[in-house]
């Protein structure tokens, strides 16, 4: 497993052909995309996006989204923060 830090709230996790970025600061490739702001711009590369809570199952990662505290304050505003946990079959 190959964990790269992309800078402020930025990463990216690679296992073999499987990528995860979380909270990318750019557009950026990977098989599943995490937010855990308000999502930015994604491309077509970005994969699967994640931007709010709930359960997802992508490629064999099984992502439980959770809302965040601030979540509730912002949803006035119309995002919809979370925090995600991750696990691989």
């Amino acid at each position: 497993m190959i964990i790269t830090y992309q800078g402020g709230e930025s990463f990216k996790i690679s296992q073999g052909e499987l990528s995860v970025a979380i909270n990318p600061a750019s557009k950026t490739s990977a098989d599943v995309t995490i937010f855990s702001s308000a999502p930015r711009d994604t491309s077509e590369k970005s994969g699967f996006v994640v931007s709010g809570p709930g359960e997802y199952e992508v490629k064999d990662i099984f992502i439980k989204g959770f809302p965040s505290r601030a979540s509730s304050r912002r949803a006035r505003s119309g995002s919809t923060p979370s925090t995600s946990s991750l696990s691989r079959a």
